[in-house]
């Protein structure tokens, strides 16, 4: 992703940045026509222009990512420390899986257009998979949620895309097919775009790709297979008769999760005063109230027994 076209100047750059991205903020909430919104968007890629992004330099103000994972490391339990940094030591792909927190950094100061979306915050290759859906529907997607926030559209893109070239790498693929693949990538979710934007609000909101559209996609005949094979393995694995008996056993009338140090265990009345009933009394009301009406009966169909400490 080279270029030889001259870049503006950063400092011009930001400020058009600035003051277009806060007139589009400005208009959310009014209607805008499809002409309003492309004509908008050749405004922010005026700004920001495609080969703006097609290459990155650290400054040298750059902090130490040694530094920066430590740091990351504040608020983490000490024994599980040296468990994350083995997993991260065994491959420059599971490297860059656990180090979201160095990606981010660097992207903080690229060129971004101010549009933010709700953002993955950690979209790289293996965070997309197939899983059920509430209504046990078996979808495509991502299937990690638990760094999203608020975010410039372009990172989880980046991070994607960047992830498929480390990906191809771990794989032994050659330079040039790992290339082709980020290319793709990026042009697959152009072309989605694209389709959204002549698309009405809640045809793109409910969109989502069926399992079955994602085997009809496999390059050929013996990836269909395998790929089937493998859905039908998933749809057999039930939690009640796989994972339950791995994860619990019974004391009394009572399951208790099964200790697995140093990944699961149960903290101690020292360790975590209050624990059991801050989730039994506080944690689970809150996301009671937070369930639509419909949904509360089968909630209170269920009981809490016991909280561990996972992984």
């Amino acid at each position: 992703m080279r270029t030889q076209r001259r870049l503006p100047k950063q400092g011009n750059q930001k400020s058009n940045v600035i003051s277009i991205g806060e007139r589009y903020r400005g208009l959310i909430g009014r209607y805008r026509s499809a002409d309003e919104r492309r004509a908008e968007g050749r405004a922010l890629r005026d700004a920001v222009p495609r080969e703006s992004h097609g290459h990155w330099k650290a400054p040298s103000d750059r902090r130490d990512p040694v530094e920066l994972l430590v740091e990351s490391n504040k608020d983490r339990m000490p024994q599980l420390i040296p468990i994350r940094h083995g997993r991260m030591v065994e491959s420059p792909f599971a490297f860059y899986r656990g180090s979201a927190a160095l990606m981010a950094a660097d992207l903080a100061r690229t060129p971004a257009t101010g549009l933010r979306v709700q953002a993955c915050g950690d979209a790289h290759l293996l965070n997309f998979g197939g899983f059920a859906t509430p209504e046990r529907n078996f979808i495509f997607d991502i299937n990690d949620f638990d760094e999203t926030l608020p975010a410039p559209w372009e990172w989880d893109l980046k991070r994607l895309a960047a992830s498929v070239v480390i990906a191809g790498r771990h794989l032994g693929l050659r330079e040039k097919d790992s290339a082709r693949a980020a290319r793709a990538t990026v042009r697959e979710y152009r072309q989605r775009m694209a389709d959204y934007s002549f698309m009405h609000a809640l045809d793109v909101w409910y969109d989502r790709i069926d399992i079955e559209k994602f085997i009809e996609r496999a390059p050929d005949e013996e990836t269909r297979t395998r790929v089937e094979q493998r859905i039908e393995k998933a749809r057999a694995r039930t939690v009640a008769e796989h994972d339950f008996p791995k994860l619990v056993e019974q004391k009394g009338s009572t399951p208790l999760i099964k200790d697995n140090p140093p990944l699961i265990f149960h903290q101690t009345a020292k360790e975590a005063p209050g624990m059991k009933t801050q989730f039994s009394e506080q944690q689970l009301a809150l996301y009671r109230d937070s369930l639509v009406p419909s949904m509360r009966p089968l909630f209170d169909r269920f009981h809490f027994c016991d909280p561990a400490m996972p992984p």
